[in-house]
């Protein structure tokens, strides 16, 4: 999910048009908008959206207990459903042989 969610950062910052699913002509995976209308600044429905907020500790570097600090390395994120995106591909059905 955090892919997905740094793919989608990187398509709209470089202004990139997501593509409709309908159309995806690429057999590699790509993510495309499930309708023909997506606008990135529109927050998708129902509103409000569920957010669950992610917190990761990598590492905690010191602590000091006289000035009451801890200093540590950390990432913050959000997940979400935006059911208005996906992943696709031109290749309907694949068949895995192991």
């Amino acid at each position: 999910m955090k892919l997905v969610f740094f793919l989608i950062l990187f398509l709209l910052s470089y202004g990139h048009a997501l593509q409709n699913c309908a159309n995806v002509t690429t057999e590699k995976p790509a993510l495309c908008a499930m309708d023909s209308y997506y606008a990135e600044n529109e927050p998708p429905q129902p509103f409000p959206l569920t957010l669950q907020p992610i917190i990761s500790i990598f590492d905690i570097m010191s602590v000091d207990w006289t000035k009451e600090t801890l200093t540590l390395i950390s990432e913050f994120g959000f997940v979400w459903n935006d059911t208005r995106l996906s992943v696709g591909s031109s290749i309907k059905e694949r068949k895995v042989y192991f």
